[in-house]
């Protein structure tokens, strides 16, 4: 499972829906980036309250079980690819 913090609208329902948990949204300032590898994904947080913070959003893959809830429920799509979502069932 991949997300897209380009696409994604920061709405929780992919968190809310895992049955496994498996989907962790996290908020924070952006100071605790200084030691992130280059490859973590992050973005400025979108809710007016955190208007400072950034957003991640971890996938523990090892305990995905593939049901796709969190695709279907994701309303963010892709406008450059409308196949898919701001959360995709890939690798």
């Amino acid at each position: 499972m991949v997300w897209d913090p380009n696409v994604c609208i920061q709405s929780g329902k992919c968190v809310m829906v895992c049955p496994q948990s498996v989907i962790r949204s996290k908020v924070y300032e952006p100071e605790k980036l200084e030691n992130a590898p280059p490859t973590f994904k992050s973005v400025n947080a979108k809710e007016h309250n955190w208007h400072d913070l950034k957003f991640t959003i971890q996938v523990a893959a090892e305990d995905c079980t593939g049901c796709a809830l969190c695709v279907d429920v994701c309303p963010a799509k892709n406008k450059a690819e409308p196949r898919k979502k701001a959360i995709n069932m890939e690798q």
